[in-house]
């Protein structure tokens, strides 16, 4: 069964973690990374992922550094975030 605001509220979560680690949306991508489905995101390591608040028939995410552990010289922006409509 298809449920839009459950598919909305991933593809807005691994867009904005995807975003921020610069990893590029790939098929390979896609399929590893996995934050639910539920109004929760799960947890992304070295991540704090955030579902704001937006009107009915949104989903929005919003992925942000945790610490930068010393020598970690990675080039990764302090956070990205996304928006879906799925009415």
């Amino acid at each position: 069964m298809y449920r839009p605001a459950a598919s909305a509220r991933c593809w807005t979560r691994k867009e904005a973690c995807l975003k921020a680690t610069g990893a590029g949306i790939s098929e390979a991508s896609l399929r590893t990374l996995r934050l639910g489905t539920s109004p929760l995101p799960a947890r992304s390591p070295g991540w704090a992922l955030m579902a704001p608040r937006v009107p009915a028939g949104y989903a929005a995410a919003c992925a942000v550094r945790e610490a930068v552990p010393p020598g970690d010289s990675r080039p990764i922006r302090p956070s990205a975030s996304s928006v879906r409509q799925h009415r």
